[in-house]
């Protein structure tokens, strides 16, 4: 299926005694291959005729088993990446830019894996935040964790 010029940013959490979690998430083994230790948020790109909230709940799902009727909350945060990130997108010379949306998802429970990634930790979010390789997984992680402590979701 054709991809929609939407890209999708996940962020799992859930409540413990020492305050909110947020799971992170290791890249697999094909970035790894690089050198590189690749922790993110759960993401990717949005099908033909999908909304961003669709995107996300089939991506959480698609990476981290999480259940479509988990609480999906979208964020304020927004990005946008270069159309050259997906290659072959067939969205015409046009489209210079796509917007990435950010979502929150409160989870019960563990989390499985798919083959996108190799680990994924629960962790608080000075220590999340260590770990995220990109500055906008890093912003919107932000926004999350204000919004939890203002009981703004």
């Amino acid at each position: 299926m054709a991809r929609a010029p939407i890209q999708v940013m996940v962020f799992p959490y859930r409540k413990s005694v020492s305050g909110h979690e947020f799971a992170v998430f290791n890249r697999s083994a094909s970035v790894r291959e690089r050198g590189e230790d690749f922790w993110q948020c759960v993401s990717g790109g949005a099908e033909a005729t999908e909304t961003p909230l669709q995107a996300a709940i089939r991506e959480s799902r698609e990476e981290a088993r999480i259940p479509p009727d988990a609480h999906f909350t979208q964020l304020d945060s927004t990005f946008t990446v270069p159309s050259r990130f997906r290659k072959n997108n067939g969205w015409g010379p046009d489209v210079y830019v796509i917007k990435q949306y950010v979502f929150g998802v409160g989870v019960d429970g563990e989390i499985a894996l798919s083959d996108e990634h190799v680990a994924y930790r629960w962790l608080v979010y000075d220590e999340a935040i260590d770990l995220l390789k990109l500055q906008t997984n890093a912003f919107a992680l932000e926004e999350l964790r204000l919004r939890l402590e203002r009981n703004d979701l």
